[in-house]
């Protein structure tokens, strides 16, 4: 089987024939026929092509989905069993333990900071933002009329496959 560019460039050359009148309309018309038929059994198939990967891409999320999971319950997991041990040497009064072959000791963190009023800081400690468009409003304004100088709406195109 031809490949889609194939068929396009066979029928632009059958065409071609055609209007040289170095073919008769009957065996155009056969030929066209079939060659559209071979081009239509070729979409059909990489539409098929393309409904397995589509597939294969909602396997992949819930995958991804399910070891998401797995990775935050085992993060999880890891900090409950620090704070056990972490609470269990401090009722303990425990600062350090040696426990068979890991050692774990209660050491002061760095700090930390905690904002309690945001409305307290002076504005020396913000840092200014960059404008950034409102593309849902420019696209709205368009859409009822208005004019928006360095934008506008176009109309592209793209396939739909059901």
């Amino acid at each position: 089987m031809s490949n889609l560019y194939e068929l396009n460039d066979n029928i632009r050359q059958l065409q071609a024939i055609y209007e040289a009148g170095e073919i008769p309309e009957d065996a155009f018309n056969d030929t066209l026929e079939a060659l559209n038929m071979e081009r239509e059994e070729a979409i059909e198939n990489i539409c098929k092509w393309r409904t397995n990967i589509l597939a294969d891409i909602e396997g992949y999320k819930t995958e991804i989905e399910r070891l998401t999971n797995r990775k935050k319950a085992a993060e999880n997991l890891i900090k409950r069993l620090q704070n056990y041990i972490l609470s269990s040497l401090s009722a303990a009064g425990q600062k350090k333990l040696k426990a068979g072959t890991f050692t774990v000791s209660i050491v002061k963190s760095a700090p930390a900071l905690k904002i309690y009023d945001e409305s307290l800081i002076p504005k020396t400690y913000y840092v200014p933002q960059p404008d950034k468009l409102d593309h849902a409003a420019i696209k709205e304004a368009i859409k009822s009329g208005q004019k928006v100088p360095g934008a506008e709406l176009v109309q592209g195109e793209h396939l739909n496959i059901r």
